[in-house]
């Protein structure tokens, strides 16, 4: 999500806009983050986000750490100017002790 904010906090539209849905289905939590972004966007062969600017990309360190850690799936898309993270994680939390 600050991800999200800082890419609508620059854009150069000014025309920000910002979606977060969460949908519980079974036993599985549903998350799309959705905003618009002005740029090129460089994926990884992972299908991640990558740049080579200093101080950026540390937001998706803290997502992969997370996709990691929860054993959750993630995707990412740049389309029409809109970029997508979804995603899909287990909604009851196995006890790992």
């Amino acid at each position: 999500m600050e991800n999200a904010i800082n890419a609508s906090q620059q854009l150069l539209s000014k025309d920000p806009e910002i979606t977060l849905l969460a949908r519980q289905h079974g036993d599985m939590l549903n998350i799309l983050i959705k905003n618009r972004f002005d740029g090129a966007v460089i994926f990884d062969e992972d299908g991640f986000p990558t740049t080579e600017e200093a101080n950026h990309g540390i937001g998706m360190k803290s997502v992969l750490h997370f996709k990691n850690t929860w054993d959750a799936s993630i995707i990412c898309t740049y389309e029409d100017g809109y970029f997508s993270t979804y995603i899909h994680l287990p909604w009851v939390i196995k006890n790992t002790n």
